[in-house]
């Protein structure tokens, strides 16, 4: 990886930890959100890392990390919008709220 791709993704991790530990009703990360986020970062840095000096694969590199990130994103977005569905939040202002 690049020095650009390095700080990019240092400021990625930062900002998705920062966004973690924000106080919200239904998304406030926990100390095991956290943990299980740097965990799956130091997994990827593992396995990115054995598999370099394996020489299985030296293609891999910032697009991986910017997948792992979207899907973890992802999982997130769709566990808050259950629990704000479940406080009676809607799609939209014009879609009603479900008696």
């Amino acid at each position: 990886m690049s020095p650009f791709e390095i700080v990019a993704l240092l400021a990625l991790v930062g900002y998705a930890i920062y966004r973690q530990t924000r106080q919200h009703e239904i998304s406030k990360g926990t100390p095991l959100t956290i943990g299980l986020f740097l965990g799956l970062v130091a997994a990827k840095f593992a396995i990115g890392t054995a598999c370099y000096f394996l020489h299985i694969s030296d293609d891999g590199g910032f697009g991986e990390v910017l997948v792992m990130i979207a899907i973890m994103i992802a999982f997130q977005a769709e566990i808050v919008w259950r629990r704000a569905q479940a406080l009676g939040a809607r799609a939209s202002d014009k879609t009603p709220v479900a008696a």
